[in-house]
Order: C-alpha cells, then structure tokens, then sequence
C-alpha cells in the first residue's frame, strides 16, 4: 500500500474511530492480542505527571507519543469488557519486541500492524480521549492501594507469552501484579509546565511540586469560611477510581474513567490550634447512576469527554464490584489523610446544611448519609475508642446566598427567590468578595470526632507524588 493510498484510508478510519473500540493485533506466540485507548486520558495524566515511566525506546524509534497510552488488551468475549487489561501499553510491547532478538519475526509481524491506517485511527482516538483536558489539568495519582474487603482477590500477571517476552527483553525486570480492584487516589491539578505535542514523538514535561490546585465547579457547594476565619490550610478534592477494571464507568461529572467516589475537604486550625479536616462532600454518582437504573428513572448524560466536546453516550450502567463497600473506602482515604497530616479533629458538614447548599438533595438522603453512615465508618476505622464525638465551631455565612457556577464563571443565587441576583463574573476570588459583601455571617457548630490515638498503623499512607513508586506497566 503506498503512502497516498494509507492516508486516505486513514482519513476514513479517523473520521469513525473511538476511543473505546477495540483493535485486533497478531497473536503472540499462541497468545490473541488486541488494543484499545479506553484509559488514555488517564495513563496520559500518569505519563505527564511523572507517575509512569514511558517506554525504553529512543526519539527517533517511536511512532507516536501516543503509545504509551494505547493498552494491549487480550480479547475474552464472555467478559463485560470484551476484553482483559495486560498491563503493557503498545509503546512499551513495541520496546520489548525490539530488545527481544529471539522475537525478531514477530517484531516485523507486529510493526507492520502499528504503522497501519487502522492504529494511525486509534492514536487519534487516543488523542480526542485526551483532548483539551491536558490544556487544563492532569489527574496525579497519589496512590495505589487495594482496599481490605477486596484483598482476597486474585492478584493477576502478565499472560505466558507476554511475560515470557519481557523476560527476554529485560531479564532483571520487575514482575507486574495487579488486582482488578486496585484502587487510585487522584487530585485534579492544573500543571504550570507541560507539553501535549498534536502528533508525534515528543513526550510530555511535567515540573513536580510547581502545580496550582484546579478550582472547579465543585466549590458551588462548598461551605465557605467567614473571610481570615478559620485559619484555613487549603482546599482539596480527591476523586477515587478503578482504574484495571475492564468494564468502564463515566460520571456526568468527571472526565475520569471508573470513578467511584469523591471527596471534597478543607484544612483549618481552631482557636486551640488544632488541626482541623472537614469533609465537606462524599459522594458516589455510580452508585446514584445504579439507583436510578435499577429503579428505571432517567440517567445522568455521560461526559466521555470526546475531544473538545463531552458527548453523552446511551450505554447501560455496569455493576460496582465494591457497591457494599464504596463509602468504607472513602472514609478510609479520609483517614489516611487525616494520618499523613496529624490532623487532631476530623469533622463533617451534617445532613441539614448539605441540603441547603445542594437544593433539591432530599433532606432524609444526606440525613442518612451525614448523620449516620459517615460517622459511623469513621469511628468503625478509626477505632471507636480512640474517638470522642465533640463539635467545632464554624465561621461561615447562611445559605440565603450561595455561589453557582454558570458557564465559564459564577454568579450569585438567591435559593428562595431561585434567581440570580448578582452579574455574571468570570473569575472565583471577586465573585468570592461579593458573596462576602451579600450574604450574612453565621457561626456553624459542627459534628467532629476529636482522634486521640496515632492511627498511623491502620492507615495506608499517601506518598507525595515525588516519592511514588509506580507499579510496574
């Protein structure tokens, strides 16, 4: 086939890839390979950030950047999926291949493959799946930890023939193991350095520990502290996924394949000096998305983030391995941070006030979720004797006035009158020094538990990003 005649052929195959198809490769020894760009985005974010380490393959042997974010999937039909995870990217199978002599026919079968108009098409696909998301922030993987209830599942490896293969290409290799219920904690941030080539070779440059958080349209419904009170030590959000899952999720809110759960919470001393963490929000839309399923209500538009655009695909709710256990998990998360940060008073925003920051939420839902199933995994994994439930007081404002975001800003919103009552502005600290000017202070008394104990040894602890050791891909 000459080059014309490719190009064309991989115009037409461009113009109908997605990021979620699943393309045939040559078998390998016996073994059906296959290749799809389901978790582009995130092995994007993991490569730019430093978490994982591209492939051993110089400049000039690569075809494209995109790659290190295709996976090589062994098709099984009788799955969910359609396919397994292997835990090799192409980038690094076209490495290994090379390294091995003994695999010389089966490197030239297999490049044949990779420079067809057919993977020309997934590494577009890949790159829509990224998308302007690069532009704006990366997901940084803090860690990655199997929870107690799934640590009886089976640890998986690398197939026969690929592991036979990454022995002859590096016989001092690290073996790859993985559980499908492995969990990521991931913080979105905005990266002051980086580089998203629109094709090429190139690999992206991640500057650690210079990153800004990325303020999204999650901090509507925060519970926003009276102006130098508290004495506030920062803002996160932290978002928990299944990231070797084969079956995919897509929240209507985060572009974040397999998301779980997320966690909302701020820092702050108390007149005491005592370091304070206040969950401000726990949620799970998969376990919502599955309710409203299994009760045959509407479902949530999907954002799958295609490209510049998200596009909301018809696709079926699949089952959450960890359905009974979900909030566990994320009060486990909460705690190891609590660990990492000798934080002394964990507390939370009860289920009233979280009904009047989210209007519409059904105030028996947060009840139940604020005011009994969140303490009570709390103290469960922290220990109910090294707890004392106490309270702590909040300087805020009443929620007569609350902050929503609308287009590529925010603007002030009156709940009784559900109007607007502010203009329409582009950017968080001035529409913050309005709402501070319109809306009335008040002093909240808050549920806490004061932590008595060092609870270092129930916690798993969150490696900073500088210090994380990457599984093996």
């Amino acid at each position: 086939m000459d080059e014309s005649s490719l190009g064309r052929e991989a115009a037409e195959a461009m113009r109908h890839a997605d990021f979620q198809d699943v393309m045939p490769l040559p078998s390998l020894r016996g073994l059906p390979l296959a290749l799809t760009a389901v978790r582009a985005l995130e092995l994007w974010s993991d490569l730019a950030t430093g978490v994982k380490r591209p492939a051993k393959l110089k400049p000039s042997e690569r075809i494209d950047v995109m790659d290190e974010c295709l996976d090589v999937v062994v098709p099984e039909p009788d799955h969910p999926a359609g396919f397994r995870f292997t835990g090799m990217s192409v980038a690094q199978l076209r490495a290994a291949l090379k390294a091995a002599v003994e695999y010389s026919s089966e490197h030239e079968q297999f490049e044949n493959v990779f420079h067809s108009a057919q993977a020309l098409a997934m590494r577009h696909a890949a790159r829509q799946r990224v998308g302007r998301r690069v532009e704006l922030a990366c997901f940084f993987q803090h860690s990655l930890w199997i929870p107690e209830q799934a640590s009886s599942q089976t640890i998986r490896s690398l197939p026969l023939s690929l592991d036979a293969l990454s022995e002859a290409a590096d016989p001092e290799r690290r073996k790859f193991r993985r559980n499908q219920l492995l969990v990521e904690v991931l913080e979105t941030r905005m990266l002051a350095m980086r580089n998203f080539p629109t094709r090429g070779r190139r690999l992206p440059i991640g500057r650690r520990g210079s990153s800004d958080p990325w303020l999204t349209a999650w901090m509507n419904w925060r519970l926003i502290p009276q102006m130098h009170k508290p004495d506030s030590d920062g803002y996160h959000e932290y978002q928990l996924a299944l990231p070797s899952l084969e079956t995919s999720y897509f929240s209507d809110h985060f572009p974040v394949r397999n998301l779980f759960a997320h966690l909302r919470f701020s820092e702050f001393r108390d007149p005491h000096g005592r370091r304070v963490l206040l969950l401000e929000e726990v949620q799970s839309d998969w376990m919502r998305d599955l309710r409203r399923q299994r009760s045959n209500h509407p479902l949530h538009a999907r954002r799958i983030a295609k490209g510049r655009h998200g596009v909301t695909v018809p696709a079926s709710v699949p089952e959450l391995p960890i359905e009974k256990y979900w909030l566990d998990v994320a009060m486990k998360a909460l705690i190891d941070v609590a660990s990492n940060r000798k934080i002394d008073i964990i507390a939370w925003v009860p289920g009233k006030i979280q009904t009047e920051l989210n209007v519409g939420l059904p105030l028996s839902v947060t009840q139940r979720l604020y005011d009994c199933q969140v303490p009570d995994r709390l103290a469960e994994h922290l220990g109910w004797e090294n707890v004392r439930s106490i309270h702590v007081d909040y300087p805020t404002y009443r929620r007569d006035v609350v902050i929503r975001h609308r287009d590529e800003g925010w603007v002030l919103f009156r709940p009784d009158l559900d109007a607007v009552v502010s203009a329409f502005v582009p950017d968080w600290e001035t529409i913050l020094k309005l709402h501070r000017i319109q809306a009335r202070p008040t002093v909240e008394r808050l549920p806490a538990f004061q932590v008595f104990a060092n609870n270092d040894e129930g916690a798993q602890r969150l490696p900073d990003i500088d210090d994380f050791d990457p599984l093996p891909e």
